[in-house]
């Protein structure tokens, strides 16, 4: 008889010896865990950027000139021109400039000063203000302010909209402009 001791070293040798697992499985486990390639980000960035120019360039460049979507927007802005004052009202010797955006594809600006006329653009060439410009869906223009009640009208309509005579007045053009069925938008500015 053998040894009780060294049959029991026996038995604990091969215990689990069916559990083993097979030759090669730790070339196997380390390959499923390694790290896959990393992608480069800029070759799915690059095509991506280029798709969003491309679509840009449809939106903004293929629009007629001066075709804007939505409705009329005026904004009124005024520069001090370089003289310190107090507050945010506009003073005399101030430039005030007028933008009329959106609306239809013809858009005009005219400004008076207690209630006559004294600025229109788009205006004829011997009539339009040195600071009137109509392009890129927007058209503006300014004047110098003196003293007074200014009232500043931004129009928009399908058909081209007829600059007033200097001579007109605030209440005949604006009821003119809508009996041709113009958006019309107005803000008064008060001079001191």
């Amino acid at each position: 008889m053998s040894d009780p001791l060294a049959r029991l070293e026996q038995a604990l040798a091969r215990l689990g010896h069916e559990h083993e697992p097979p030759p090669g499985w730790e070339a196997r486990v380390l390959a499923a865990t390694r790290q896959p390639k990393r992608r480069r980000w800029w070759w799915t960035a690059g095509p991506l950027l280029a798709l969003a120019l491309v679509l840009i360039w449809i939106v903004f460049a293929l629009q007629p000139d001066g075709a804007t979507s939505g409705t009329l927007a005026l904004s009124v802005t005024y520069d001090n021109a370089g003289t310190v004052v107090r507050g945010a009202a506009p003073h005399p010797g101030d430039r005030m400039c007028a933008t009329a955006t959106g609306g239809g594809e013809y858009r005009a600006v005219w400004i008076y000063r207690y209630n006559k006329l004294v600025e229109a653009c788009p205006g004829t060439a011997q009539s339009q203000g040195p600071w009137c410009r109509a392009k890129h869906g927007a058209t503006a223009t300014g004047v110098m302010l003196l003293d007074g009640v200014y009232r500043v009208v931004a129009l928009t309509a399908s058909a081209p909209l007829a600059r007033p005579p200097l001579s007109s007045k605030y209440d005949d053009d604006v009821s003119g402009a809508r009996d041709l069925h113009a958006e019309i938008r107005t803000t008064s500015v008060m001079v001191q």
